[in-house]
C-alpha cells in the first residue's frame, strides 16, 4: 500500500497540515485574548520579580504548582542574595490541553537577566536549574499555565532552560550566515 514515496509525501502533508493549524490559532480571537491573558501573567511574574515582591510573585503562580514551599524558600533567599532585572523578550505558543484543574497551556518564554549595577553572578545550583537565575544573559524555556477560575497562572517549567539569542542577534547571525 505504501511505496517508497508516500513516505515523504505523509511527511509533507503533515507539515502543512500543522503549519495551517498554527496559522488559524494566531488568528483566532479567542486564541489571541488567551495568549494576550498569558503573556500578562508572565509579566506580571516578572515585574513582582524585578521588585521582589514575594507575595506578588506567589499570587501569579498556581496554589498547587511543584514544590512549592521550597520554591518560596529559594525565591526568599535570590532575593536577599542578588539583584537581577528579568524581561520578557518573547513568547509563544507551544501546545494546549484540558488537564485535571481545567486548561493548561505549554508557551515558549525568552527571557533576558541582567545585573543591576557591576554586580558578579556566583555560580549556585539553583542557578543552573532555574530560569530565575540562568548561566545565560538571554535563555528560553517551556512554561507550563493553568487556566484557574479564569485567569491565568504560571504552574511550571518543564524541560530544560537553554541559552537563546535576542532576536536582533538572530537576524544578524542569519545575515552572516547566508553571506557565505
Amino acid at each position: 500500500m505504501f511505496t517508497q514515496w508516500s513516505t515523504p509525501w505523509l511527511s509533507l502533508v503533515g507539515a502543512m497540515l500543522l503549519w495551517v493549524t498554527r496559522v488559524e490559532a494566531a488568528e483566532n480571537p479567542r486564541h489571541k485574548r488567551e495568549m494576550q491573558a498569558i503573556r500578562a501573567v508572565v509579566e506580571e511574574n516578572f515585574r513582582t520579580s524585578n521588585n521582589e515582591d514575594l507575595a506578588g510573585c506567589m499570587a501569579t503562580m498556581t496554589p498547587y504548582m511543584p514544590n512549592r514551599e521550597e520554591f518560596v524558600s529559594q525565591l526568599t533567599e535570590f532575593f536577599e542574595d542578588t539583584d537581577v532585572y528579568i524581561r520578557l523578550v518573547d513568547l509563544q505558543f507551544v501546545s494546549a490541553e484540558m488537564a485535571d484543574h481545567g486548561p493548561a497551556a505549554v508557551v515558549r518564554v525568552t527571557q533576558q537577566t541582567i545585573t543591576k549595577g557591576d554586580e558578579e553572578l556566583p555560580y549556585s545550583e539553583f542557578r543552573t536549574r532555574s530560569a530565575m537565575l540562568p548561566p545565560w544573559e538571554v535563555c528560553e524555556f517551556d512554561l507550563v499555565v493553568h487556566k484557574i477560575k479564569g485567569r491565568w497562572l504560571v504552574h511550571k517549567i518543564t524541560g530544560n532552560v537553554r541559552e537563546a539569542q535576542l532576536p536582533e542577534k538572530q537576524d544578524e547571525k542569519q545575515g552572516s550566515d547566508s553571506g557565505r
